[in-house]
């Protein structure tokens, strides 16, 4: 659960809208650099931000960056994000140190 005040929450990611073709999973997230469906995106990247439309567009942004890419440029730049990606059939969670102060007790 999280403490929101005054902020919005967005999430993206390949959790609840995605296809599968020829055995790999596509994200309805399309990356600008290639122009296709982002592959193996992240299963959810929830952000918190001032207001939705920057929430929105950072949980987008870093779901086209990766998990481990999007993780790095979240810490880098202080942004309130959450990331739950596949690794080995399991679900891991990670998480910058401005997420973890939204956490509710």
């Amino acid at each position: 659960m999280l403490r929101v005040d005054d902020a919005a929450v967005a999430t993206s990611g390949d959790r609840w809208h995605r296809f599968e073709q020829d055995g790999h999973r596509y994200a309805h997230t399309i990356d600008p650099r290639t122009g296709a469906p982002v592959a193996d995106a992240a299963a959810s990247v929830t952000v918190l931000a001032a207001d939705a439309m920057h929430a929105d567009a950072w949980a987008t942004a870093l779901t086209v960056m990766g998990g481990r890419a999007g993780l790095e440029f979240a810490h880098a730049r202080g942004l309130a994000a959450r990331f739950v990606v596949r690794e080995d059939g399991r679900l891991l969670e990670s998480m910058t140190e401005a997420f973890r102060t939204h956490l509710a007790a």
